[in-house]
Order: C-alpha cells, then structure tokens, then sequence
C-alpha cells in the first residue's frame, strides 16, 4: 500500500487509459495534452471520490497494431487482443497490487480516444467480467466495417456502462463527404457513431447504461477530448455510487 495511503483512503475504482503519453504533460504527448489531472482535481474539489486513473503508453510505431483488433485496408494492425491480454495478464495485476484495491468489473474501467476507443469498447465486449465500463471519444468505426460488426455479435452485459462522444463535423472534409440532417452536419465519422448506437441498443444495451452523445463543436483533438473527460468520468462515478 502507498505510503500515507489507509483502507479508508483507497480508491474504490480504476480507470486504464489508453494514450497515456497524452494525459497529464505536454512534453511527452505526440499530439497535445488532455490536462486529465486538471480535470480530476475539479472533480475532486466538487466533492466526487476519484478512481486511479493509469495511464498505458502506446508503442509508437507499434499503436496501430495495439489499439485495432481488425486489420485496416492498406494500413495493416489487428493485434488489439493480444495487447488487452497483455494488460489483463501483466499490467493490471501488478498495478492493483502495487496499489492494494481489488475492483470488480463495475468499478473498473477503460478508456481511450480514436483508434484507442475502439480497443477500449473491444475490452468491455470482449472481457466484461474484467471492465464494466468504456470511455469512448471519437471512436474510428471507420476503419474496418468488422468494428461495427462486433457490436451485434456480441452479448452485452447487464452491468456494462457506455460513454461515447463524437463532434459532428470531425473530419473536415469537403461537403460531399457529409450528411445534412436538420441543419447539422454530419461527417461520415459521425454517421457510423449514430449506427454503433443503434446496433448496441437492438443488441440489449440498457438505455439507462448509456451516455452517447454528440457535440457540434467537437474536434478529433486531444484538447477536445481532455476538457470532455471530467463529465465523463463524473457520469460513470454517479452510475456506480
């Protein structure tokens, strides 16, 4: 157990997130900083209990490998699983451990944004009895039909909790590209995050289980997704009092 750490002061959840070079300093991220531990501190001085937040460094060269567990066309990757199992055989183990908690699958959580929000919502459909809950930004459904795919063909867990968040018009690409739907603009990224919610609520997903929301100002950027994980994280602590 940590020094100055008691049983009464041990956090009674976890969080693994994915990118960790881009979570907590500017200098070691390869595309900007979330400011996490900014965003935690507000939490806590609103009165909320944190869960440990664990940041996983990505191999480099090697994340397009890690984070998909199907192959891209042309790109290559697909070793999402054997990385999760890396983390379920070697990481996790030793962190609870070094850190004295023992959370369930509810109080345990993986997070991930991109291509990292995908192998995060392979880990919940994948391994519930290990993760409860999916901190999803910007998931790039795009990058193989199969991710789709995987949302049908998988049981969901009466327990498993969903943050999803997606801008409207993340891609920027040329209006050709896009949808109009009651004046808002769509980009095909977008498209693919309404179908992954309809697939997971015809598969069973508890409404009430589910945040997925959609931003006319979001950005596929980490400063985005940084200002967005706080109510994230705070939706998922409410969910498990």
């Amino acid at each position: 157990m940590p020094a100055g750490w008691s049983s009464k002061t041990l956090p009674q959840r976890i969080i693994y997130m994915l990118d960790g070079q881009n979570l907590f300093e500017d200098q070691s991220s390869f595309s900007g900083e979330w400011r996490l531990d900014e965003e935690l501190s507000a939490l806590q001085d609103g009165g909320y209990s944190l869960p440990l937040v664990v940041g996983i460094d990505n191999g480099g060269e090697l994340r397009l490998a890690e984070y998909t567990v199907f192959p891209i066309q042309d790109y290559g990757g697909g070793a999402g699983l054997e990385h999760l199992e890396w983390l379920l055989s070697e990481v996790i183990p030793y962190v609870e451990s070094q850190y004295g908690i023992e959370p369930d699958a509810a109080h345990r959580g993986i997070g991930g944004s991109s291509l990292g929000a995908l192998l995060a919502l392979s880990a919940v459909l994948e391994y519930p009895e290990n993760f409860g809950y999916g901190l999803l930004f910007s998931p790039s459904f795009w990058a193989s039909e199969k991710n789709l795919d995987q949302l049908s063909n998988h049981t969901i867990s009466d327990g498993m909790l969903l943050y999803g968040l997606m801008g409207t018009y993340e891609s920027r690409e040329t209006t050709d590209q896009v949808l109009m739907m009651d004046s808002a603009i769509l980009d095909y990224y977008a498209v693919d995050f309404l179908e992954a919610y309809n697939r997971l609520r015809r598969n069973g997903m508890n409404k009430s289980n589910i945040q997925w929301k959609m931003d006319s100002k979001g950005r596929h950027h980490e400063s985005y997704w940084g200002q967005q994980s706080g109510e994230a994280i705070r939706w998922w602590l409410e969910q498990t009092r």
